[in-house]
């Protein structure tokens, strides 16, 4: 925990005049080690520890008075909380206070998403990839107008690449999955040998995300790799799938995607909130237009998306009602 506060003070280039706005919980990672990082300077900790994760109004609200109150340098939310935001941004037209610098991570966002939210907030977006097994990439200031896709180069502390499925490292542009160096920190997964035995290979830790590098060494993240389908021999995810849905329905809340198999073709389970069914056929028809593969799809509606207590949507209990609807 102490090296893992010391990289993001370096990397983030922390100090004790930081005012670092924590929009997550503090028992959640990246809110605990956000903290830990600022604290661990002298710097001040802003934080608002009444917000319901689920009423994303409550969270825009403790965002304005912060900022209005304090001023941030940073501050930290999960895409979902910034689409929000964008939202209400240009519904109340909103001019600032804002934060000084916005930090995200936890889950995928795109390129578009993150100008979006620059331009919104008239500040700089920096994103971080990490995973609990203790790989991590965060990007640079001017990846945003460069190379707005890139989720980064490795941590200071870190060496990444991409490997293949016999773990040989592959160069640019091929893609493979995101590998690290086992001093990263991860040892073993409680009660799930197995497990481990497919994630530490050698001195290699290899995750479940499928990604490539560019020629200047930043890596992209396509999605994970149970999540995959081959088209033609080309790689679509799940996360693919989401983003262009996002990027072409703004106004749908959540689309949230999942993969099932059969002999057959895909079938994809798509959960919204708020969604007409003429909308959700036209999502159908846009992602095999867009993405080149035919499937069936399983479609429900729901008034309110099941959550992690982190606010994040709940694949597993989303799987679950998709499955019995």
């Amino acid at each position: 925990m102490v090296t893992e506060s010391l990289g993001w003070c370096l990397e983030l280039g922390l100090n004790r005049h930081a005012r670092f706005y924590v929009g997550r919980p503090v028992f959640y990672t990246g809110g605990l080690v956000l903290s830990l990082a600022t604290l661990t300077v002298g710097g001040s900790l802003l934080y608002v520890d009444n917000i319901d994760d689920d009423q994303p109004e409550h969270a825009w609200a403790a965002l304005l008075e912060i900022s209005s109150r304090h001023n941030p340098d940073w501050a930290f939310f999960i895409p979902d909380q910034l689409r929000f935001f964008v939202s209400k941004v240009k519904e109340e037209m909103r001019f600032g206070p804002f934060p000084k610098q916005i930090l995200t991570m936890g889950a995928p966002i795109s390129g578009e998403e993150k100008v979006a939210v620059s331009q919104a907030f008239n500040c700089n977006v920096i994103e971080s990839w990490g995973n609990s097994e203790s790989l991590g990439t965060i990007t640079d200031a001017e990846d945003l107008s460069t190379r707005p896709d890139s989720i980064g180069r490795p941590f200071l502390t870190d060496e990444l690449f991409i490997v293949d499925e016999t773990g040989n490292r592959l160069g640019p542009n091929q893609i493979g999955r995101i590998a690290g160096h086992r001093e990263a920190g991860f040892t073993k997964y409680a009660r799930q040998d197995e497990a481990t035995k497919a994630t530490i290979v050698g001195d290699m830790i290899i995750s479940d995300d499928i990604g490539k590098t560019d020629e200047g060494g930043r890596f992209y993240v396509l999605g994970r790799e149970a999540d995959l389908i081959s088209v033609s021999g080309r790689p679509v995810t799940v996360a693919m799938i989401e983003r262009t849905v996002r990027l072409k329905y703004p106004q749908l809340r959540f689309v949230i995607i999942l993969l099932t198999r059969d002999q057959r073709q895909p079938q994809l389970g798509i959960l919204t909130e708020g969604a007409t069914k003429s909308t959700v056929v036209e999502v159908a028809s846009l992602i095999s237009q867009e993405h080149g593969f035919e499937f069936r799809f399983r479609h429900l509606n729901v008034d309110s998306l099941p959550k992690l207590p982190t606010g994040k949507p709940d694949r597993m209990r989303i799987a679950d009602i998709l499955g019995r609807a």
